[in-house]
């Protein structure tokens, strides 16, 4: 007695119809072997970086914490100054000084506060006052000396700055 296969109505999951071709699923790729490059944070600073250190040595005064950076242009004399968030940029040309004071917000950027710009001889200040910073810088100058003083509050944080910023 020879076992015949069962009927069509049997082979397609015993429904009755026309068989129906079911494909295998197609296999899974194997994942790429992952290679880290790195682990946690990578610190740029964490290399010795002589091209920083130099600039550092140069424009940054460590005993008042302010950075100073002058250049002699064929305008005047370029003089780019901060302390904390507060940044001076101007340019004197003999007793005349035009430029700007600005604050640098975390995420956001530089702002410009106020407009400097007046005659140094008489002395140049200027105010300002908004949602996270007010204060009044004066500038004037003594001799060759450019003189500055910078009273302001920025971020509930208070500055009160006198100096010299060219001679």
């Amino acid at each position: 007695m020879s076992v015949a296969p069962p009927p069509p109505a049997f082979v397609n999951g015993g429904s009755v119809g026309p068989q129906k071709y079911i494909p295998a699923p197609a296999p899974t790729p194997t994942p790429a072997k992952e290679e880290i490059i790195a682990k946690g944070a990578v610190g740029v600073l964490g290399a010795e970086d002589e091209a920083l250190d130099k600039w550092l040595d140069t424009h940054y005064k460590t005993d008042e914490d302010t950075f100073l950076s002058v250049v002699e242009e064929r305008r005047g004399r370029a003089i780019n100054w901060a302390l904390g968030p507060f940044l001076l940029k101007v340019t004197i040309n003999f007793t005349g000084i035009v430029g700007e004071l600005g604050i640098v917000i975390p995420f956001y950027g530089y702002q410009k506060l106020v407009d400097i710009h007046g005659d140094l001889i008489t002395g140049v200040s200027a105010n300002w006052r908004n949602r996270v910073t007010k204060g009044v810088i004066h500038l004037n100058l003594r001799g060759r000396s450019l003189q500055i003083h910078l009273e302001a509050i920025a971020f509930g944080r208070p500055y009160d700055y006198k100096g010299v910023l060219v001679v």
